[in-house]
């Protein structure tokens, strides 16, 4: 999806730089400098789609308040495990697409998807069943642990959970640290204020991603179109 999207935007001739961390923002008449490590980048507009806690660095310059207050909001780390199992294995029974593990129950496993049941294009060559493991959560982070170790606690649980031994012919790890947003009592009216002190500070910066109005893809592609309709405007 994201390489669908990049080359779209290069195809329409925008530019994509890859591999370029931003370290700074700053003010410049009424445009913006984009400091890159290798170049810096002059802006009239600029949106910041990345989580709040890494976003509030970048903002500093432009307006100490909004930096603050972006670094209070709080980011669980989860890892995705996706693993292939032989169909001889898989239980006939099992021909749901996944499910979620209630909290008060959760010692590692969070929720796993059947994925070759609940998307037809993860079906493989060999019809092998393909499972996307999340683990770690907010208070119970396990992205410290090494790939063996989450592997353990993952075909403990899905022992638990399934009722038989899993035998994985393929395994990929994937830690999402610090980037699954933990909306507490207030966010809304929390997300407000800083939209508004920071387009008083700031009015060409505009925020927008999972950290603020929704953590699934539609809420994020609803945020996305929000922030570059203000965008547009701001260039008008």
């Amino acid at each position: 999806l994201t390489r669908a999207v990049c080359d779209r935007i290069v195809e329409d001739g925008a530019r994509v730089i890859l591999s370029s961390p931003v370290r700074s923002i700053e003010p410049k008449d009424r445009s913006y400098v984009v400091h890159l490590e290798t170049e810096s980048l002059q802006a009239d507009a600029v949106i910041l789609a990345s989580p709040a806690r890494h976003t509030a660095a970048l903002v500093e310059q432009l307006s100490s308040e909004t930096s603050k207050q972006l670094q209070q909001f709080e980011h669980a780390s989860v890892i995705m495990i996706a693993l292939t199992i032989s169909r001889s294995q898989w239980p006939q029974h099992l021909n749901g697409t996944g499910y979620l593990v209630p909290k008060p129950a959760q010692t590692g496993i969070t929720a796993v998807s059947f994925g070759s049941n609940k998307w037809a294009h993860w079906k493989t060559l060999s019809d092998e069943m393909i499972l996307r493991v999340s683990l770690g959560r907010d208070g119970a982070p396990m992205h410290h642990l090494d790939d063996k170790a989450l592997l353990e606690v993952a075909l403990r649980d899905l022992r638990l959970h399934l009722g038989f031994d899993a035998a994985p012919t393929n395994m990929r790890f994937t830690r999402w640290i610090e980037s699954f947003p933990q909306y507490r009592p207030g966010h809304a009216h929390k997300v407000e204020i800083l939209d508004k002190e920071l387009h008083a500070s700031a009015p060409g910066v505009v925020l927008a991603g999972a950290s603020y109005r929704g953590i699934g893809i539609p809420a994020c592609i609803n945020d996305g179109q929000r922030a570059a309709s203000r965008a547009l405007n701001i260039l008008a």
